[in-house]
């Protein structure tokens, strides 16, 4: 058999062989429909770590808003105001996503992918730590939490953002990672009943098909 007839015989049964279809499941959409409480949600682990970090360092908190808002001229998503912070008090919410985020990872591949709390655990734990870290860290207005820890420190803020989007993009992997497995099926697909026959004769080569189409 030639090397021509050879890649033809390949190139048809791949193109025939039963292939594997890719299906998300409803509880993907029942879940993504509830976005926007897992972002309140999110909101209040944000700014209640810097409520939490303020009190703990011994400063005064006179306003816990923990929702959107007007802040003069400024639209705010939420906002803890109270006495100047320090490094602690704006890195706060990133200790608390980072945290969640491993944690929430850990869970889940220790547990059933199928299990009620999966998704739960997946758009709570990981997917809005994500963002709100991704947020953070790539938000570089003055007052922005990473851009005050930038001018407390004396650290590149370039390099700061740099730094933490390629852990972000790791992080993101894993995410994907974890929601194929809370959300997606691997379904064979049906099998249609074809035959391929290598034709020979008279000095030509080729191949015969038949099946249902």
């Amino acid at each position: 058999m030639n090397a021509q007839l050879k890649m033809i015989l390949i190139a048809a049964l791949v193109a025939t062989s039963a292939q594997a279809s890719f299906k998300i499941q409803p509880k993907f959409w029942y879940h993504l429909s509830a976005v926007p409480v897992y972002a309140f949600a999110g909101l209040q682990i944000h700014e209640g770590s810097h409520a939490l970090a303020m009190l703990a360092s011994g400063k005064r908190v006179d306003a816990y808003k923990a929702y959107p808002h007007m802040d003069g001229p400024d639209f705010m998503f939420g906002a803890v105001y109270g006495a100047p912070g320090d490094v602690g008090t704006y890195l706060a919410p990133t200790i608390s996503s980072v945290t969640l985020l491993a944690a929430s990872d850990l869970i889940l591949s220790l547990t059933d992918s199928n299990s009620w709390y999966a998704p739960i655990l997946w758009f709570a734990g990981m997917v809005m730590p994500l963002i709100d870290l991704t947020r953070n860290w790539n938000n570089f207005g003055f007052n922005s939490d990473i851009s005050r820890v930038s001018y407390l420190t004396q650290t590149d803020r370039t390099a700061m953002t740099i730094t933490a989007d390629i852990i972000l993009a790791a992080a993101l992997f894993e995410v994907g990672r974890q929601g194929y497995r809370i959300f997606v099926t691997q379904e064979p697909a049906a099998k249609t009943p074809i035959s391929i026959v290598p034709k020979f004769g008279n000095g030509m080569t080729g191949i015969g098909i038949g099946g249902q189409f």
